[in-house]
């Protein structure tokens, strides 16, 4: 599938020479932000308020594919779709906008990722494999950021996410870091803001 045009949040910003957006807050430093939170109300309130924080106290620019999938789609139609056909038409349309969307188009604009990998005891399995796309595409040049905010650790305390994508955050070659507990979003939040400054220091 090919796009008409391009994501809003890259057509209406303008990038420098080294991909960063300038802004009138000043220069934001682009990051890709995995999560399954815009699947669900109460989560796209969660994912907007991080959005807001990466912005004003990171100096960070999200790239959130659920924003920019949605200006493709009219979602009203899923409210209105009366037979089984028409609701699977429009999810047949989604997923082929993920690939133009994300990988083809907000993904090389990021200079690192922020994954959530809240929502429950398993990893949602699209964040799962966009960190190992991202992981294994930018070969540690893009770092990722994972956080998970339960702390209910009961059935392996020593292993507070899948060892298999802790490798690719913090335990393997890949320049990540992960953050867990209580307190996992604002640590997050702290060490985007630095990653962002040493970007932009580097540019």
């Amino acid at each position: 599938m090919t796009l008409d045009r391009l994501p809003s949040v890259i057509a209406n910003t303008r990038f420098n020479a080294a991909g960063l957006a300038e802004t009138k807050e000043g220069l934001l430093v682009p990051a890709y932000v995995a999560s399954q939170l815009g699947f669900s109300t109460i989560g796209k309130v969660q994912l907007n308020a991080l959005h807001d924080r990466l912005r004003e106290e990171a100096g960070v620019l999200p790239l959130c594919p659920f924003t920019a999938c949605a200006e493709y789609l009219d979602f009203s139609r899923l409210g209105a779709a009366h037979t089984i056909d028409d609701v699977l038409g429009f999810w047949d349309e989604f997923n082929r906008l993920l690939g133009p969307v994300n990988y083809d188009e907000l993904m090389p604009r990021s200079k690192f990722m922020i994954a959530i990998l809240d929502g429950g005891h398993a990893v949602d399995d699209g964040v799962a494999t966009e960190i190992g796309f991202y992981a294994g595409r930018y070969q540690g040049e893009k770092p990722i950021l994972g956080i998970r905010s339960d702390f209910r650790l009961a059935e392996n305390p020593a292993a507070p996410i899948n060892p298999a994508i802790r490798y690719f955050l913090d335990q393997g070659p890949f320049n990540g870091q992960f953050f867990h507990g209580a307190e996992a979003y604002d640590r997050a939040v702290d060490a985007a803001k630095d990653l962002a400054a040493r970007i932009r220091a580097s540019e």
